[in-house]
């Protein structure tokens, strides 16, 4: 059954796939993945590479996922399985939801089975702006968006000391989203978004404040 994500408790026991680990050990794949561990769903994390070109990335999983374990023995949080070196159709026709690297194409045949199955497909991005109860400042562009994103981010951050700056320029920003959601007061977060991560915010009814 699709996930309903109006609600985040349903991704308890759903089954998920992460389409695309990426090799860079802070990028959407990782934090998808973290994220989805951490709010109990089951996932499949698939990868065109090897697990011999992932291993950075697999091992920052496996390595958040004992610590997690250990420090919330009383939590249901599924191992993570990997199937890298390939994609399997099945993981994209069974699954409650594909979460979509912004780096894979959009055309991708496994996509495109999934999207005829019913299938819903997000992204890290589109899950942040999902759930994000706070203004976001997002900085696009061919050239300076690093430059703009670190210099908005460390003007917020004089008068907010817990400003968030991520995406490209840093890491997912589905790192921070849960202890976002736990603040009382408004934290504002600035985001550098590349044109794939834009693209893959077609499936939210919502733009950055900014």
């Amino acid at each position: 059954m699709p996930v309903n994500l109006s609600d985040r408790s349903s991704f308890q026991d759903a089954i998920v796939t992460v389409m695309g680990l990426g090799s860079y050990k802070q990028g959407s794949g990782v934090g998808a993945a973290k994220w989805l561990l951490r709010h109990g769903a089951q996932i499949v994390i698939t990868d065109l590479k090897t697990e011999a070109e992932l291993r950075e990335s697999v091992d920052e999983i496996m390595a958040w996922y004992e610590a997690y374990r250990k420090r919330y023995p009383e939590r249901t949080i599924y191992p993570p399985v990997f199937a890298l070196g390939q994609h399997r159709a099945e993981d994209f026709t069974e699954a409650d939801l594909v979460v979509q690297n912004p780096g894979v194409p959009r055309e991708s045949e496994f996509v495109l089975l999934a999207r005829e199955r019913g299938v819903p497909i997000e992204s890290d991005m589109s899950l942040f702006f999902r759930y994000c109860p706070f203004p976001i400042y997002a900085i696009t562009g061919t050239r300076g968006k690093s430059t703009t994103t670190a210099l908005l981010g460390d003007m917020f951050a004089r008068v907010h000391p817990k400003t968030v700056v991520a995406g490209n320029i840093t890491r997912s920003p589905l790192e921070d989203l849960d202890w976002l959601l736990e603040e009382k007061e408004p934290v504002p977060v600035v985001l550098e978004l590349s044109s794939w991560l834009i693209e893959s915010l077609e499936t939210v009814d919502r733009a950055p404040d900014i």
